[in-house]
């Protein structure tokens, strides 16, 4: 696997990434979390340490999954999250539950407005 900086963060990630909308389940027919951990688990044994995922995939459930896999990995694995701006009233839509962060790995820190690197796993 080759790797690259990202950005200015000095992170080093895989070339290859693993986008995780598909095994958010909600809008991809046929996702199994069975098979999905293992696709997750394999990419990483592979030295995919990149994976990018949203709050919206599956409202939640891509992330679950997602951390579940991290917290398994004996390698550093970087996560990148999104979630949407806050309304014109400043606050998070309802699709933003704080309960769903706090099922996150202890490492990822809380969304922002913004694409945002949660962390590693070390």
């Amino acid at each position: 696997m080759n790797y690259r900086s990202l950005a200015r963060t000095g992170l080093q990630v895989s070339e290859l990434g693993f986008g995780a909308w598909g095994i958010g389940k909600a809008m991809w027919l046929g996702a199994d979390d069975d098979e999905s951990l293992r696709s997750l688990r394999r990419a990483i044994e592979q030295g995919v340490n990149f994976i990018d995922t949203a709050l919206g995939y599956g409202d939640g459930h891509s992330e679950e999954l997602v951390g579940r896999a991290v917290r398994e990995a004996r390698v550093d694995v970087h996560v990148s999250s999104k979630v949407p701006p806050r309304t014109k009233s400043g606050r998070l839509p309802r699709v933003c539950r704080p309960m769903r962060h706090s099922r996150l790995p202890g490492s990822w820190s809380a969304p922002s407005e913004a694409w945002r690197t949660l962390g590693s796993r070390r």
